[in-house]
């Protein structure tokens, strides 16, 4: 049978596919040491488990040299002005979908008409980051205390992206692959990134980050798009001497940010408030980043850039912001292998997807210009969960 027949695998292909095999499960480690040095052959059908588990595509396995996986995002970030060797199989995944995601958009809104978005690219690095953030606010359609009106950090994203959305962003999230619990996305190896176009510009928002850090995110790469440059944004938000590892473009991007969460004006005198006076730099931050509807790490770094706070209190309290995120994320896994509760899984796929696209996607489908095979390629699932997926959306755009 064909499942049993043993396959042979090119020394090129084992030696690129180790980097995808996690150096803590020995048990598929070892299989693959076994396999690489020639003690053991494959067979078929456990060559295609194996790739199941690692996420490589099978048919890799039989190419002479490893493949040629341009992510063009990848190309426009680094770690600590590192380039990143070996991005997870889940990166290349998310970032390929998004990808093809922007090029059926593009030629959807090129095909019907749609002309270029007129402030891509159109804003210089070198602009104060104050005039810089009165440029996008304006972009937006927010007034500088557009937070006043908003009761949160969760509501506050939610403003932000149907503005984003408004001015033909495709802003798309998720925290997995195409609904895979499976291939969660590791908010370690990126928080956001932006695919600039002229038509479809598109930003992913990875979703295990916070609240505060989605927020951050959404609007540091919308600036991406004003500036017109593809932003990969993998910052660690919770270590102050980063900053000085990033690239011009970034430290622009995070001032301009900062300036449209809290404006340096209204943030120094808030700060300088009597009421304050007796509280730690910790409360204060705290009840700060409520009021600006942000995260505490935000306010933090604009006390420390103001001379507020000194960098052993900042250290102190990325920390604390760093431990209640990483336990934050450790109860949404358990409450999620639990199944405790929370919204349906269409109400939380709507949630993750650009609705524009969604329902660009539904007409074309109607109108038989693109096959349900072709739509369900780019958001997964079938043809079923496809029509109760787009049936949610109405309901919720009503």
């Amino acid at each position: 049978m064909a499942n049993s027949v043993e396959v042979i695998v090119e020394e090129a292909i084992w030696n690129w596919v180790g980097a995808y095999v996690a150096a803590n499960n020995s048990e598929l480690r070892e299989k693959f040491e076994k396999w690489k040095n020639g003690d053991k052959t494959p067979t078929f059908r456990q060559l295609e488990e194996f790739s199941k588990k690692i996420n490589v595509p099978i048919g890799y396995f039989f190419l002479k040299n490893p493949p040629d996986e341009k992510c063009n995002v990848l190309e426009y970030r680094t770690v600590d002005s590192l380039n990143i060797k070996n991005p997870s199989r889940n990166l290349i995944d998310i970032a390929f979908q998004m990808e093809d995601i922007q090029e059926w958009m593009r030629n959807y809104r090129i095909n019907d008409g749609y002309g270029k978005i007129e402030f891509v690219g159109t804003l210089n690095i070198e602009t104060p980051p104050i005039k810089a953030a009165e440029f996008v606010r304006n972009a937006l359609s927010l007034d500088k205390n557009w937070y006043r009106k908003i009761k949160n950090r969760d509501d506050a994203f939610k403003k932000i992206k149907i503005a984003v959305s408004g001015t033909g962003v495709l802003v798309m999230q998720s925290g997995n692959i195409k609904s895979n619990t499976h291939q969660s996305l590791d908010v370690a190896e990126f928080r956001a990134f932006t695919l600039v176009d002229e038509y479809v510009p598109l930003i992913f928002i990875n979703t295990n980050d916070t609240k505060g850090g989605m927020l951050f995110s959404l609007i540091h790469e919308y600036v991406h798009i004003c500036v017109g440059k593809n932003g990969f944004y993998n910052q660690n938000q919770y270590k102050r001497t980063q900053s000085l590892a990033v690239d011009p473009s970034e430290q622009f991007c995070n001032a301009v940010t900062a300036e449209i969460l809290a404006p340096i004006d209204i943030f120094a005198s808030d700060w300088e408030n009597e009421k304050y006076a007796e509280f730690s730099a910790e409360k204060q931050i705290n009840i700060i980043a409520g009021n600006f509807r942000c995260g505490e790490v935000t306010i933090a770094r604009r006390a420390l850039d103001s001379g507020f706070i000194t960098m052993a209190d900042y250290d102190r309290i990325a920390e604390n912001a760093k431990q209640s995120a990483d336990s934050f994320r450790a109860a949404q896994k358990v409450k999620h292998k639990e199944s405790i509760g929370g919204p349906s899984p269409h109400k939380i796929k709507v949630s993750q997807i650009d609705l524009g696209f969604l329902f660009a996607l539904e007409n074309s489908v109607k109108e038989g210009k693109t096959l349900y095979t072709d739509a369900l390629r780019l958001i997964g699932g079938n043809v079923s969960g496809f029509e109760k997926l787009c049936k949610e959306a109405r309901g919720k755009r009503q």
